[in-house]
């Protein structure tokens, strides 16, 4: 299944105008860098499946690297539906610095409810097989994957969706791991004090209206 045309989402419904609010809020508070991010070492342009769009990948070294390298790969949060692609400069800067022989890429994927599922995944796929094509370039022995939030819930879908042994590694923080349990129950289950944090929309984590609106997207 490849989503080839953007869907859209009413103007008018609650969701499209809480879509519209958060992604606004996020995009003041947390804006992105203009261009490619300033510790990025280039960008590689990526040939998505479709053959109309390429998908864009930021590039992290600690050293120039002779010969084919080994390589992360790194997917950015936000909920599946805001754009993130280069938040996360600084700590893939240290990545790359702490693990001077890898290359880490960082991967931009298209977002709901614009381009609902598969269509994150399908970019990252068709980053990997890109990556496959240029064995000159990198060493797919030695391949991991990373990412926050909803990029890890696609880090973990690559790993377990992929020919087994495709990843050496899968490292994520604070995944979206469970979508069968309802909100409702998760709520309930919650600690009282995280579940106050969330109502107020205070303390670091994410406020329910937020975690409603991704979640329908």
């Amino acid at each position: 299944m490849t989503n080839q045309t953007p869907e859209t989402l009413s103007r008018w419904s609650l969701t499209g105008m809480r879509l519209r609010r958060h992604r606004k809020l996020v995009k003041r508070h947390y804006p992105l860098p203009v261009g490619a991010p300033p510790h990025s070492k280039g960008v590689i342009a990526v040939n998505a499946r479709e053959g109309q769009r390429q998908i864009v990948v930021y590039k992290y070294c600690g050293v120039e690297i002779a010969g084919a390298a080994p390589v992360i790969i790194h997917l950015s949060g936000r909920g599946f539906c805001v754009k993130s692609h280069g938040i996360d400069d600084d700590f893939l800067h240290c990545v790359a610095r702490d693990n001077s022989t890898f290359l880490v890429l960082d991967v931009e994927y298209r977002l709901a409810p614009e381009y609902p599922f598969p269509a994150a995944l399908e970019d990252v796929e068709d980053v990997l097989q890109f990556l496959k094509g240029h064995p000159d370039k990198y060493d797919l022995t030695h391949l991991a994957i990373c990412g926050f939030g909803a990029g890890g819930n696609l880090a973990l879908a690559m790993a377990i969706s992929s020919p087994p042994d495709t990843f050496e590694t899968a490292v994520v923080f604070y995944p979206i791991t469970d979508m069968w349990i309802s909100e409702k129950l998760k709520i309930q289950l919650m600690d009282p004090r995280i579940r106050d944090r969330m109502r107020r929309g205070t303390g670091g984590v994410m406020p329910l209206w937020v975690m409603d609106t991704t979640l329908k997207c």
